[in-house]
């Protein structure tokens, strides 16, 4: 099995309108996210969490990230396909558009 990390992203247009949910939103997608955890649980290695504020760090210095960043798992499968198969239906995606998954595979490091 392979792992692969994946990212959460949120345009600040997709941040706005999940912000702007009331709380019962809030609460039914939540309930969707723990039940799609609850199916996958074998496959996620790691539930991740969600992000706050960030930098970037240059050999010059730092400055804010752009903020579209809003969290990360991790998880295993066979392949990239098999990877992606599991991440569409997470309900992340369901909310809308700006909302994406980057997922990338984890390179074994030699020795």
């Amino acid at each position: 099995m392979a792992q692969f990390i994946f990212f959460y992203r949120a345009s600040p247009e997709a941040m706005q309108r999940m912000g702007n949910a009331t709380p019962e939103q809030q609460q039914a997608h939540m309930g969707k996210w723990q039940a799609w955890t609850q199916q996958n649980a074998e496959a996620l290695l790691n539930a991740g969490t969600p992000f706050s504020g960030g930098q970037v760090l240059t050999g010059t210095g730092s400055s804010d990230v752009d903020g579209t960043m809003m969290g990360y798992a991790i998880l295993q499968a066979e392949d990239m396909e098999a990877a992606q198969a599991i991440l569409e239906s997470d309900p992340f995606l369901a909310q809308g558009e700006g909302c994406s998954i980057e997922v990338y595979e984890c390179m074994s490091m030699p020795g």
